[in-house]
């Protein structure tokens, strides 16, 4: 269970969670999250110059370990060049490249995930929106054959308020849904959810970002 866990948390870093990099304005971003474990604390920067925009990030957990990440993207023509890495508390670096090509009904994305040790992952993704609802769904193939599959629904007002609604599914059939919401007024953000296991426990997490020019 940990490795197609770990996988998907590598999804999230690559994929949605840094899809925010295209949009074509610098800014800094601050914040911190409270789960069952505890507050963790993250802060970053994104520039864009050139038709490629680069965001840094870096998180500190509840225990003090440090985890911290680089991507970039270049777009030209309906298509955009993606890459990261992630390095972890231990030290150890997880890249990752990819394209991502618009199509007349939303986007597709694809590109390859490799770990510490060398072995390496794929990755495929589509996705598309109606009116201000948006559905997408990612697949990660790891090094065994094994698949790992997230899909994810997210509403919003233009505004910066949304809500969204994410079920990753394991190799033998597991799922951990996650449901969740985020209000903006100005550059401060909050946000908070629930996310529900395989065994159906369930965790709650809240918290807060503040963004400037």
């Amino acid at each position: 269970m940990t490795n197609w866990r770990t996988s998907a948390a590598v999804l999230c870093l690559f994929t949605a969670c840094a899809a925010g990099a295209a949009e074509a304005r610098d800014r800094s971003f601050s914040g911190s999250v409270t789960g069952p474990r505890g507050t963790s604390t993250f802060a970053g920067t994104r520039s864009c110059s050139g038709g490629t925009c680069t965001t840094s990030r870096t998180a500190t957990g509840p225990a003090g370990g440090t985890r911290s990440a680089t991507t970039s993207r270049s777009c030209a023509g309906g298509t955009c060049t993606t890459s990261g890495s992630y390095t972890g508390p231990a030290g150890n670096t997880t890249t990752r490249a990819g394209t991502v090509a618009r199509t007349p009904d939303g986007w597709q994305s694809q590109g390859t995930v490799t770990g510490p040790g060398g072995r390496t992952a794929t990755y495929q993704g589509q996705g598309g929106c109606t009116g201000t609802t948006c559905n997408r769904q990612t697949t990660v193939t790891g090094p065994s054959g094994q698949t790992v599959t997230r899909q994810t629904t997210t509403t919003g007002d233009g505004q910066g308020n949304r809500t969204r609604s994410s079920t990753v599914t394991g190799p033998g059939g597991g799922t951990i849904t996650s449901e969740g919401n985020r209000t903006c007024t100005g550059g401060n953000c909050t946000f908070g959810g629930t996310v529900t296991g395989p065994a159906g426990n369930t965790a709650t997490y809240g918290g807060t970002v503040t963004r400037t020019p």
